[in-house]
Parts: C-alpha cells; sequence; structure tokens
C-alpha cells in the first residue's frame, strides 16, 4: 500500500494479526507502528498493512445513521445542514457523497472501501477525527 496516504490515528490491520485493530502512533519512511490488541505495539513495513473494510459496525462506531438498506448518513457540526453519505453499493465499495441538506443538493465524490480512507476524508472536510 501506499504510504502517503496513511496518517496518525488511522485504524488498520497487519497481516499477521488482520484479527486486530491498530491504531497508527509513528510514522517513518521504512515503517510504521500501531499499537493495538492488549496494550501492543507492533512495528512493520508498509508493505504488510491490511486495510479495514468499511462495515455497518464501523459506520456505526463513527456516527453514521442507516437511511435504509444501502445508505448511511453523518452530519458535519452542529448546523445539520451539511452531511456526508455513504451508499453500499456492492460487499466492499460505497459510493461518498457530500449532501446539503439545505438547498437539497448531494455532490458525489467517489468510492470509498476502507476505515483509514473515511477517516481521512472526515479530517479533511472537519478538521476534526472522526473517533472522539
Amino acid at each position: 500500500m501506499d504510504k502517503n496516504q496513511f496518517r496518525l490515528g488511522n485504524l488498520i490491520g497487519f497481516d499477521d494479526y488482520s484479527d486486530v485493530t491498530f491504531e497508527i502512533i509513528e510514522l517513518t519512511s521504512e515503517h510504521l507502528t500501531g499499537a493495538g490488541g492488549k496494550n501492543d505495539t507492533w512495528i512493520n513495513a508498509y508493505v504488510s498493512i491490511v486495510p479495514i473494510p468499511i462495515t455497518n459496525e464501523w459506520l456505526e462506531k463513527f456516527g453514521f445513521v442507516p437511511q435504509n438498506e444501502s445508505s448511511h448518513l453523518r452530519y458535519l457540526g452542529q448546523s445539520y445542514s451539511q452531511c456526508i453519505q455513504l451508499n453500499h453499493t456492492d460487499e466492499t465499495t460505497y459510493h461518498l457523497y457530500i449532501c446539503s441538506k439545505v438547498e437539497d443538493q448531494e455532490v458525489f465524490l467517489g468510492t470509498i472501501n476502507y476505515v483509514h480512507e473515511l477517516q481521512n476524508l472526515y479530517f479533511s472536510l472537519t478538521g476534526e477525527e472522526i473517533l472522539k
């Protein structure tokens, strides 16, 4: 995986421990350090990263509310005028929209598959971490 798509705080898995969620606590040009499991810390090369697929469980943890069987919504900020909408298209892919409830508009941004991508997008839009 491209190391430039990761930042501190991203949640990932490692190939030997894909059932454990790790939080990135250090990034270097050669490797990253993840903390997870039973207070374990692992230093691994970027090639050993296993991205975590977005699931309904993750969307709920991140504050997304189901709209129907295939759509989840999370408002941005306190005004409830803008939101992120994810529409499940297949087993691992979501279509991503930014919505304006005031103007009743949606803008399609692309597709998204993994938890770290959603974390990075949310941070880019709000300047805040999605898990707080």
